[in-house]
């Protein structure tokens, strides 16, 4: 679970910092959770990843900040719901690979029909730092993505590279027609479990680490 907040307003400009709460009760006599010298992002603050959340439970979370003096009142105490993990079908509900992915939380699996995939939308993937399951329905014999590459216009099939771990996977893929330096697949600063994949006419590479 990520949680978000509305930055404040502090009437000298201190630079703030915010702390996150997360409790199993109303009552606040439970904690499971707390985060604290969140630096302030451009809009909004995002309390970072918080493991350890049952899917399907309600939880409450607070939030306050601090300008280095004194803290501001804490947020009104409010519930959010843990979703199980869902499957999302490529093209049956999301006509392309990255809408699919797009839609998908935490947990989620996009799962994609037999076919060929390419073109805008199918190639040049990005997970968002998203741990998801992303694989085919009939492996790679059925299920391709043609990245239709040529001399300076290189692409991948997919760039995992914004701190994702191994629990991300993709599964069952015929991934061809790359070129120079574009990858079947590129894992940079993150994880990822690469399994059933082929790769095919891709002079760039195969997985780049």
């Amino acid at each position: 679970v990520e949680l978000y907040v509305i930055n404040a307003h502090d009437p000298e400009n201190d630079d703030l910092v915010y702390e996150y709460e997360v409790y199993a009760d109303a009552s606040m006599t439970v904690l499971m959770a707390s985060v604290v010298g969140v630096t302030e992002g451009a809009q909004v603050t995002s309390s970072g990843k918080i493991p350890g959340l049952a899917a399907g439970e309600g939880y409450f979370w607070r939030v306050r900040a601090f300008d280095g003096l004194e803290y501001s009142p804490w947020s009104d105490l409010t519930l959010f719901k843990v979703r199980d993990p869902i499957t999302l079908r490529v093209p049956g509900e999301h006509a392309t690979l990255q809408s699919g992915i797009d839609a998908a939380r935490e947990g989620d699996t996009v799962l994609v029909a037999d076919g060929d995939y390419s073109g805008p939308g199918n190639v040049d993937l990005d997970f968002r730092g998203i741990n998801i399951v992303f694989r085919s329905q009939n492996g790679p014999d059925v299920t391709s993505i043609t990245l239709g590459a040529s001399a300076g216009e290189a692409h991948n099939a997919m760039r995992i590279h914004r701190g994702e771990d191994t629990t991300t996977v993709v599964d069952g893929f015929t991934i061809g027609n790359g070129y120079d330096e574009g990858y079947a697949i590129s894992v940079d600063s993150a994880g990822a479990t690469v399994r059933n994949c082929i790769v095919s006419q891709c002079s760039g590479g195969g997985v780049y680490v």
